[in-house]
């Protein structure tokens, strides 16, 4: 039986309520890479349905999204760079990923999630970078297809993504103006931006499998070796748990 990833979604208001949503990109990765993927709708009690899911499927992927995570998760006060807010949202990704680690179950954050991820382990983050981090730039392609690289990253040496893509470069994508400030003490830097800006992040104990990206792999996929070896390994990794 093929493995089962739950999927982070976001949610946003329209003329009739709220409606959840996500970019295509994320389950045609995991379909790829030779996993199902499972949609995960925002739930109001956190806590009891992240600790069924995470105990009924086999990997999490925390995905982007329109809101900004809430800054009061890691000690900052909501200024004039806090954008849309969600704060349901990042409850809820907290717990999950919570609970997928009791499970010791892999989890990787895209964009979003992995500023999320960083939080989770107190870490904390730019709310606007371009407005805060002078010198950064490209970081957003505005209207450009999520399947064009915007620049390239550095891959550093002796981590899980170094592994995985095979070399010390790639291109990326970059839609994002939130980034990674302090780094969380778990968790490492495994790629940078020309301009220094984390772009991929991962546990400081190999055994577990929880990493991060700046970019959008997910939509790169067909057309980036690097980003479908990202899903692969992840997927890879997941099967070999389940058959041990």
């Amino acid at each position: 039986m093929k493995p089962i990833i739950g999927i982070t979604i976001d949610e946003s208001g329209y003329l009739r309520g709220l409606q959840s949503k996500i970019n295509s990109g994320y389950g045609h990765a995991i379909s790829a890479a030779g996993a199902t993927p499972l949609l995960l709708q925002i739930m109001h009690s956190p806590k009891e349905h992240a600790e069924t899911i995470a105990k009924t499927l086999d990997g999490l992927v925390i995905t982007g999204g329109e809101s900004n995570i809430y800054p009061l998760l890691c000690g900052s006060k909501i200024s004039e760079h806090t954008d849309y807010l969600y704060p349901l949202r990042d409850y809820w990704e907290h717990e999950l990923i919570r609970a997928f680690i009791k499970e010791n179950k892999p989890i990787m954050g895209i964009c979003r999630g992995m500023q999320q991820l960083n939080v989770f382990f107190g870490g904390d983050l730019y709310f606007n970078l371009h407005k805060e981090v002078e010198g950064s730039a490209g970081h957003w392609a505005g209207d450009t297809p999520m399947k064009y690289a915007a620049h390239s990253i550095e891959i550093l040496e002796k981590t899980r993504f170094f592994d995985i893509a095979g070399s010390d470069s790639a291109l990326v994508n970059s839609f994002h103006y939130q980034a990674i400030d302090k780094l969380a003490k778990d968790l490492k830097v495994s790629a940078y931006s020309e301009d220094k800006i984390i772009e991929a992040i991962e546990h400081i104990d190999a055994e577990k499998y929880i990493s991060g990206y700046q970019f959008h792999p997910e939509m790169m996929v067909d057309d980036n070796l690097v980003c479908k070896r990202i899903f692969t390994d992840f997927i890879e990794n997941i099967s070999a748990r389940k058959e041990s």
